[in-house]
């Protein structure tokens, strides 16, 4: 399935502050995304069932049962692309972008390398 411009992206971690940054940051970059955000996994997972998003970032640890590679899976069932983005604690956190990983620890940092990997995913929504 063909991205749409009306699909949204979803954006699944339980730090607010980082979740309210990178949906600016994103919004900053092209005002037309429709940005979702989800501080649980599982309700995440719920609504890709039932709004197929064009794009998931998230975390991948998560306070109680459900993790980030449970909403991956979901996605990856339905053909939706994922970029994980994490702060590890007590390692480095890794942003991974297909096979691209970059070092990160703080949330503008992380916020950045998402929104600079933004032109590929802009350019596959209007192709």
């Amino acid at each position: 399935r063909r991205l749409s411009m009306s699909d949204p992206i979803y954006i699944v971690d339980d730090d607010a502050d980082f979740l309210e940054l990178l949906a600016r940051s994103i919004h900053k970059r092209d005002p037309d995304i429709e940005v979702v955000s989800f501080n649980r996994p599982a309700a995440a997972i719920v609504a890709l069932i039932r709004r197929r998003p064009a794009l998931i970032i998230t975390d991948l640890i998560f306070p109680g049962g459900t993790s980030g590679m449970d909403v991956v899976a979901s996605a990856k069932s339905r053909g939706i692309p994922c970029m994980l983005c994490s702060e590890i604690e007590d390692q480095i956190g890794a942003v991974v972008v297909g096979s691209k990983t970059s070092t990160l620890r703080d949330a503008p940092a992380r916020a950045a390398s998402v929104t600079g990997s933004m032109p590929v995913f802009q350019a596959a929504r209007k192709a």
